[in-house]
């Protein structure tokens, strides 16, 4: 993927490397936002699955699957997509489940081929959501859109810490692997699509440090020891603090395609994002998220993967 907003990967050390900075399609993310739905009196925000009144969850789940649910952080609540509303969720602008005509969510999409999938529709992510909320974020979706024909799941990129060893990638896998016993549990027919974090470290550090050229403050938190300092005292990008990130995403990543292998109903992206080119008026003002314009091309660029993915079930 050409072009990607920045994000910064908490890090446990006291070291001038207090934050490892990566340039992401999902970036730091509004902490303990709700989970968002949208039914036929329109969006609502703020509202837990279990008590929206605008979203009363079904008595049974319905014969065939219908609807879609999502699953995750920022990255599908369209956060600080609108210049009017900063830094919070917009859902009716998620590339997933939103309901912007300018953004053509999938959930549009598949409105437009599925008509019944009207209103059956629920985005549980939250902003900073890590892999251990996915459970919790999977049962209050399903309380709401019991048997959905799709669950989306994007995840990985709150689970990128500095220094992470490899009990973390396990606990990592088996949050992931929770949350999808749960939906195969109640509703065995969903298909379930992940989206694999996707990203050249190397090339985005360098495009971090264009970015912070000119700001000795940025420059200074991105400098540090390797591994979670992005710079040398020179300013340089350090290789091996890019290596080892890309170790890490390609674990967390090979978590995801582990669990998704033990289940027929579930598929990955196979890292195709990688071939995702942003439009180049794709980000916010703060290069932080996705603005409308990147939404849509997101929303355009997945719909082939999932219309394929539900065309076998």
């Amino acid at each position: 993927m050409s072009t990607r907003p920045r994000r910064k990967v908490v890090t446990s050390s006291a070291t001038a490397a207090a934050l490892f900075s990566v340039v992401l399609l999902t970036t730091s993310c509004e902490a303990g936002t709700q989970p968002t739905s949208t039914r036929s009196t329109g969006l609502s925000t703020g509202a837990s699955a279990a008590t929206s009144p605008s979203a009363p969850p079904s008595s049974a789940a319905p014969t065939t699957p219908v609807g879609l649910v999502a699953l995750g952080h920022s990255g599908l609540t369209a956060e600080n997509s609108d210049p009017a509303t900063p830094h919070a969720p917009v859902p009716e602008n998620s590339w997933a489940t939103g309901t912007n005509p300018k953004v053509m969510s999938i959930y549009q999409r598949m409105v437009a081929e599925w008509p019944e999938t009207r209103d059956h529709v629920f985005n549980a992510a939250q902003g900073g959501a890590q892999a251990a909320t996915l459970d919790a974020q999977a049962q209050a979706a399903l309380s709401i859109v019991p048997s959905p024909r799709l669950v989306v799941i994007q995840t990985v990129d709150n689970d990128l810490n500095c220094p992470m060893d490899d009990s973390t990638v396990a606990d990592f896998g088996t949050s992931v692997e929770k949350a999808v016993q749960t939906i195969t549990s109640q509703s065995p027919r969903s298909r379930i699509f992940f989206v694999l974090y996707a990203g050249h470290i190397a090339d985005q550090f360098q495009a971090d440090l264009d970015a912070a050229k000119g700001d000795p403050a940025t420059l200074a938190e991105m400098t540090g020891p390797p591994p979670c300092g992005i710079l040398d005292k020179n300013h340089r990008v350090q290789k091996e603090s890019a290596a080892y990130l890309a170790d890490k995403v390609e674990k967390l990543n090979g978590q995801l395609v582990k669990v998704c292998a033990k289940y027929a109903t579930c598929a990955t992206d196979k890292g195709s994002e990688y071939d995702l080119t942003l439009p180049a008026n794709g980000l916010n003002a703060n290069n932080d998220h996705l603005n409308v314009v990147g939404l849509a091309a997101v929303a355009k660029f997945y719909w082939p993967f999932v219309k394929s993915l539900l065309a076998t079930g």
